[in-house]
C-alpha cells in the first residue's frame, strides 16, 4: 500500500510539472458542401421549370462557417467540446410582365462534438503545428419555400425537413502564441458525414441524406486561462 501511494505521489508530481490550462476559442471559416441529394432536388425543380424560363440563381455554394470551442490543455495535448454552424442554399426563379415564380431551399447545419488536438514542437517557442480529430453529431434543417404570382393571384408552399447525422473531421494547422493567453491559428481539413436521412417534422422518413462532406479552412483566436502550473 505504501508503495502504491509513493507511485501515485510521483505520478501526480510528474503531471503537475506540465502546464495545464483552460481554453476558449472561436474560428471563422469557409467550407464546400457535397449535399448531393439536396442538389438533386434543386436540379429536378430546375428541369421542370425550364419550360417557363426559370433559371438557377444559387446552387448550394460553399459558404462561411462559425466554430466555437472550450477545452483543456496539458503539455502537448488539447481536448474539449466544439460547436459549429454551417449554412448554404439554392434558388431558382423567373420574373416577367405576367408574374413571378421562385423556389428557395435553405440548408442549416449545427455540429456538436468533441475534439482532440496534439501540438508538435518545431523548435520555435511561439509557433507550433498541430493535428486534430473531431467526431460528433450534425443536426440539419432543410426549408423549401415555393411561391408563384400571376396577375392578382398568388400561391405558396412550405416544407421543412430535419436530419441527425454523425461526422468526423480531421484537420491540421499552425498556431502562433502572441502571449501566454492569446494565440491565433490557421488550419484546414475535411469533413465526412454518415447517416443523416431527412425526415419531416411529423416523423415521415425519406431516402434523402444531408451530407455536408467537403473541405474546411479556418482562421481562429484562442484565449488561454492558466489553471495549474
Amino acid at each position: 500500500m505504501k508503495r502504491i501511494i509513493i507511485v501515485l505521489f510521483y505520478l501526480f508530481s510528474y503531471l503537475s510539472a506540465f502546464s495545464q490550462d483552460w481554453s476558449a476559442g472561436y474560428s471563422f471559416g469557409y467550407g464546400t458542401y457535397q449535399l448531393d441529394d439536396i442538389k438533386a432536388i434543386q436540379n429536378s425543380i430546375q428541369r421542370y421549370m425550364d419550360q417557363f424560363g426559370a433559371k438557377t440563381i444559387e446552387n448550394f455554394p460553399g459558404w462561411y462557417t462559425h466554430t466555437g470551442n472550450i477545452g483543456y490543455i496539458t503539455n502537448h495535448h488539447h481536448f474539449g467540446i466544439i460547436f459549429s454552424y454551417l449554412t448554404t442554399g439554392g434558388r431558382s426563379g423567373v420574373t416577367d410582365y405576367s408574374g413571378s415564380y421562385y423556389t428557395n431551399i435553405t440548408m442549416n447545419g449545427y455540429r456538436l462534438g468533441a475534439f482532440y488536438r496534439y501540438y508538435i514542437n518545431i523548435g520555435l517557442s511561439k509557433l507550433n503545428i498541430y493535428l486534430q480529430a473531431s467526431p460528433g453529431i450534425m443536426f440539419s434543417t432543410m426549408k423549401i419555400t415555393e411561391s408563384i404570382n400571376v396577375g392578382t393571384e398568388s400561391d405558396s408552399y412550405r416544407e421543412k425537413m430535419i436530419s441527425l447525422a454523425a461526422y468526423i473531421e480531421p484537420t491540421a494547422g499552425i498556431i502562433y502564441h502572441f502571449t501566454d493567453w492569446l494565440s491565433v491559428s490557421v488550419s484546414g481539413g475535411y469533413e465526412a458525414d454518415f447517416l443523416g436521412k431527412l425526415m419531416t417534422t411529423t416523423g415521415d422518413k425519406s431516402n434523402l441524406k444531408s451530407h455536408w462532406n467537403g473541405l474546411r479552412v479556418y482562421a481562429g483566436l484562442q484565449l488561454t486561462l492558466p489553471s495549474n502550473r
